[in-house]
């Protein structure tokens, strides 16, 4: 396996020779950093966690996914690759796609804007919204208006969660509040502000964020069976647009990421209509999503180290190293030619006194 990365490392600094017109005596770290190209150790280790991820995301039941984790040394690998040790999220496959009935608007903005600020709309309204902060906590809220005040739940989801999951989980949660009316409810209109969440209530296909399409699907039947002509339609909202549902399901969901023991919160049990609560489990297990953003950090993190321990082998102290892991657009515009010129004598492998004296082409370091 070393000897297959050394000869993949040696592809990936030929390409970067290429691209920056550097000599072959410049150093690995600075060709990655000018060059734009990753290392190969970080590009294989990153189509290794993508790999584990997608055998991960595969159905219960699907014998491929039985590798991750698995007795001998490619599973083990597997498993270290995706690094959920504590659970995560499960798909599951089914025999029969069953369609989301319900309608789905996306409009232009202003016009989605206009919409949701609408008071005169039939039926119930609801707003939904998910956050996750810096520090990783997250939650989500769903709103609606009784009167002159905002009522709704505000559910913590601890960690390990994406925005994209709270954004499903409340979609599912408002579909769950229609549904359990104990009066005639005849047009349910959902707004959100995640259009990524709407087009995945829209497939109930294995991936992330499949169990909440699901718990939607399951919402709408009981909601139909109670009421058969019942209008449902889930529309896409602008958010800090000035729409009141929006900034107070917003307000509310940065609470419930924040602050998991404020009143009103649910944490450990949720809030039935009747005024009981149900246990719930928590934590949940990691999300597939949050798995994926994990992996893209991890990505950047080995595209960075592995040049700036490449440089530390290196006695040339004066080469200041490009951070932005992109090349230079000034120099990528420029002619090739000039811009050799210009990687070969930032890095100082360019044809100077120096330079050759250290080459042994030259018995000493004067230029002329």
């Amino acid at each position: 396996m070393v000897g297959r990365l050394e000869t993949a490392q040696k592809v990936v600094n030929q390409e970067a020779r290429l691209t920056t017109g550097a000599f072959r005596t410049t150093n690995q770290g600075a060709l990655s950093l000018e060059s734009g190209i990753k290392p190969a150790v970080a590009q294989l280790d990153n189509r290794l966690r993508r790999f584990a991820l997608r055998l991960a995301s595969l159905s219960k039941g699907d014998q491929a996914r039985e590798l991750v984790g698995a007795a001998g040394a490619l599973g083990q690998r597997l498993q270290s690759a995706l690094g959920c040790w504590n659970g995560r999220e499960e798909t599951v496959l089914l025999e029969v796609a069953t369609p989301l009935e319900a309608t789905i608007t996306i409009e232009e903005e202003a016009a989605a804007a206009l919409e949701a600020r609408s008071s005169n709309r039939p039926g119930l309204t609801i707003f939904t919204d998910g956050s996750r902060l810096e520090n990783g906590a997250t939650g989500y809220a769903v709103t609606w208006k009784k009167g002159l005040s905002w009522r709704g739940h505000k559910t913590h989801m601890g960690w390990h969660q994406e925005a994209f999951d709270e954004e499903c989980a409340a979609l599912a949660r408002a579909l769950q509040v229609a549904a359990t009316r104990t009066h005639h409810v005849g047009t349910v209109t959902i707004f959100t502000d995640t259009q990524a969440a709407i087009w995945r209530m829209t497939s109930d296909d294995p991936g992330p964020g499949q169990k909440y399409a699901l718990e939607a699907r399951r919402h709408i039947a009981a909601l139909r069976a109670k009421e058969p002509q019942a209008r449902i339609e889930i529309r896409w909202c602008p958010s800090h647009q000035g729409v009141e549902g929006n900034e107070v399901a917003d307000e509310w969901a940065k609470l419930a990421a924040d602050e998991p023991d404020a009143h009103g919160v649910e944490r450990f049990s949720t809030t039935n209509p009747d005024g009981t609560t149900s246990a719930r489990k928590f934590p949940l297990p990691r999300s597939l999503a949050n798995v994926k953003r994990g992996f893209s950090e991890q990505k950047r993190s080995d595209t960075r180290s592995w040049p700036t321990r490449q440089l530390a082998r290196t006695r040339n102290r004066k080469y200041r190293p490009n951070t932005r892991l992109k090349p230079d657009t000034t120099v990528a515009k420029t002619n090739k030619r000039l811009a050799s010129r210009f990687y070969q004598v930032k890095t100082g492998h360019c044809l100077t006194g120096q330079y050759l004296a250290w080459t042994t082409c030259r018995p000493d370091a004067t230029c002329w």
